[in-house]
């Protein structure tokens, strides 16, 4: 039963993200990440209670045991700069940030990265649906 509701779920991610594909290239990372047994995923979605029309989209990865996978999240988002609409990182005792914004008139894509010294990387996607 869970394995079903992560397919619905990382379907239903995909589905809501293919229209905002200028960040393809870290959604292709993302998505490959998470089916691996050496990374943490979630998604959720968020709907309006009215309309049942999906409103929020966060999808989280972490990945703590395959340092060069950090490395791969790294270079994507590095990749996808040249993209976003917004970009901003910092280095700060051994921790890389890195926030990308991608928005276009029916949405808002905000992604984050975080990779620490000793390769561990987490990555934080939210897809607002205006």
């Amino acid at each position: 039963m869970k394995r079903w509701l992560l397919i619905a779920c990382l379907g239903a991610s995909l589905m809501l993200t293919t229209g905002a594909r200028a960040q393809k290239r870290i959604d292709d990372v993302v998505d490959r990440l998470s089916l691996i047994g050496k990374a943490t995923y979630t998604s959720t979605l968020v709907r309006d209670p009215k309309t049942r029309r999906v409103r929020t989209i966060v999808r989280e990865l972490s990945v703590t045991s395959a340092p060069q996978l950090g490395h791969t999240l790294k270079e994507a988002f590095r990749e996808e700069t040249k993209n976003a609409t917004r970009s901003t990182q910092k280095q700060e005792k051994g921790t890389f940030q890195q926030w990308l914004t991608f928005e276009n008139k029916s949405r808002e894509s905000v992604y984050r990265l975080s990779v620490e010294a000793s390769g561990a990387a987490e990555v934080t996607i939210v897809v607002k649906i205006k």
